[in-house]
């Protein structure tokens, strides 16, 4: 049996004696509930009883399950693998020789405990039933078919089939764009009063109905106008500022996918849509080019060093802290919200960076015999929500020393910072465990009582205050300073060509297509890790005041 089916069968056993059997409200019979769960709230569970209405769907398996907390809380009832022993103390192993591994698998990162990114404050489950009342007010949502009481149900059906009905929209909802949908309703609404165009959306009678696709297509095509014409409700916009059309093409989609999913049908087709692509594009040319590239500095190697030289602050709570974000951001190449999570959204423990996404490695010929750890990066542009994870490797720089008398040393600067979070050292190898795992790697001063994420708010923030530390314009640095120094200084070390792979690899920017099956090597990456705090040399626009460097020289 391999470990990890054991781990499976142990984790099904723990699932198992989570949830226990009680009789039905309903019809009397066994249901599943949980310890926790009141007996009014055994019926919502589910009951066992085919014929009852309310039977079992697989909610009731569902909360009969460990929740992520409760894990955590059961495994820091456990005896901790974390080694407490002081840094200085540990034995590292000689290059090439190697220490047994522990038998238990590897820890798994916590499940998805955040909801979809949005920028409207307030608890999302709220805004969100809230924005969806206004649309059902505008005709928006709701469905179309105000005529019949349930166009989607079926004679006889259990109260079972009409929840889940319910239930799937409400899940396909979750993934809306709260900011987008409230600027978009707005907007939908001030057209509607204005124009007085009842209804806004028609139903489709038939397959193809085409007066009521027209229709549809004119209330999107005139929306779109509206807004152009109204122009821009910004704060601080000038009046008569229009609105760009590619922000009017989005909001007018907003709308038709919210109306179309809630109706069950695409409300408007390709075959009517034939106006509204040329008047999209006209505003597009109207709005001529996007901007010139704004210029943003970054903060190189020696930038770093020379600010570790003036006793920039790396010893107290909130200086480890920030230290060790601008120093893996510089190695990693990271962008400004990937540290912690970017302005607007809730932390979610499985893609930001949490504690438990730090794994020390055993010392070996690979790492010339010193300490190092692997980081797991999930891309802050993983809007989809694959949550493909990227693993990237990080050494020790030296063999010598305290932690932290190496101010480049980004290995030391993130034992520091977790030091500080955890109040103890991490383990020698291995991930931290239980509830600490799941908490935030790096967080901000505590406001409000609780600490919270750091931001990408912060990195900026960060960026401009080491630039005025060093007498450099803040304005020519933010959230991107840290990237683009960690690419430069990499092109500075290893040369551009040689270079060209590692930083595609740990900037996970695109790579050539030609180039999709090269392998990432680990000497490679760990000797980048420590190489890069000692790289020199200043980059072209530091030498030529106002000129912005192009994506592409060409």
């Amino acid at each position: 049996m391999t470990a990890a089916a054991d781990g499976w069968r142990q984790a099904e056993r723990s699932r198992g004696s989570a949830a226990t059997s009680a009789a039905c409200l309903e019809c009397g019979g066994a249901a599943y509930m949980t310890p926790s769960v009141a007996t009014r709230e055994v019926s919502r569970l589910g009951c066992l009883t085919a014929s009852c209405p309310t039977n079992l769907s697989g909610e009731g398996r569902r909360s009969g399950r460990q929740s992520a907390a409760t894990a955590a809380a059961h495994a820091a009832q456990t005896p901790a693998l974390a080694s407490t022993m002081p840094f200085a103390a540990m034995v590292w192993p000689e290059p090439g020789e190697t220490h047994p591994q522990p038998s238990r698998p590897a820890p798994r990162r916590p499940i998805r405990t955040a909801q979809p990114p949005t920028s409207v404050a307030g608890d999302p489950a709220a805004v969100r039933r809230e924005l969806l009342s206004w649309a059902r007010d505008l005709g928006v949502a709701g469905g179309l078919d105000h005529d019949e009481d349930d166009p989607l149900g079926a004679d006889g059906e259990t109260e079972l089939a009409r929840r889940l009905r319910g239930d799937v929209r409400a899940r396909a909802s979750e993934t809306l764009d709260l900011g987008r949908l409230r600027t978009s309703l707005g907007w939908a609404a001030e057209f509607k009063a204005d124009t007085r165009r009842e209804p806004l959306f028609k139903p489709l009678r038939w397959e193809g109905d085409l007066p009521a696709l027209r229709y549809n297509q004119t209330t999107l095509d005139t929306l779109a106008e509206y807004i152009r014409q109204r122009g821009s409700k910004k704060r601080g916009a000038r009046t008569g500022d229009a609105v760009s059309g590619d922000a009017i093409q989005s909001y007018v989609g907003v709308v038709r996918i919210l109306c179309g999913a809630e109706a069950g049908y695409a409300v408007t087709s390709k075959t009517v849509n034939v106006t509204a692509p040329a008047a999209f594009k006209r505003m597009r040319q109207v709005d001529g080019p996007a901007g010139e590239r704004v210029l943003q500095r970054g903060m190189r190697a020696s930038m770093l060093l020379q600010l570790a030289v003036q006793g920039y602050d790396r010893s107290s709570a909130r200086g480890l802290m920030r230290w060790a974000v601008a120093l893996l951001s510089h190695n990693l190449l990271l962008r400004g919200g990937e540290p912690g999570v970017v302005d607007g959204a809730t932390f979610d423990t499985s893609r930001d960076l949490t504690l438990g996404s730090i794994e020390f490695k055993q010392p070996g010929p690979e790492s010339d015999g010193l300490p190092w750890m692997t980081v797991d990066l999930v891309s802050i542009k993983d809007v989809g929500a694959r949550f493909q994870k990227c693993v990237l490797p990080v050494r020790r720089r030296g063999s010598g020393g305290a932690l932290g008398d190496d101010p480049m040393c980004t290995y030391d600067a993130v034992v520091l910072a977790m030091r500080q979070r955890l109040g103890r050292l991490p383990q020698a190898t291995g991930r931290v465990e239980g509830p600490d795992a799941i908490r935030p790697l790096f967080s901000r001063p505590p406001r409000r009582g609780q600490a919270e994420a750091w931001r990408t708010a912060d990195t900026n923030k960060l960026a401009k205050d080491m630039a005025a530390t060093l007498g450099l314009p803040e304005a020519d640095f933010g959230a991107k300073s840290f990237r683009i120094a960690g690419a430069t200084d990499l092109a500075a070390v290893f040369g551009i060509e040689k270079a060209e792979r590692i930083i595609k690899q740990r900037g996970r920017w695109q790579s050539d297509v030609q180039r999709i099956y090269e392998r990432a090597l680990a000497t490679e990456h760990l000797n980048a890790s420590a190489a890069i705090g000692a790289a020199a040399g200043r980059e072209l626009e530091a030498l030529c005041p106002g000129w912005v460097q192009p994506a592409t020289f060409r």
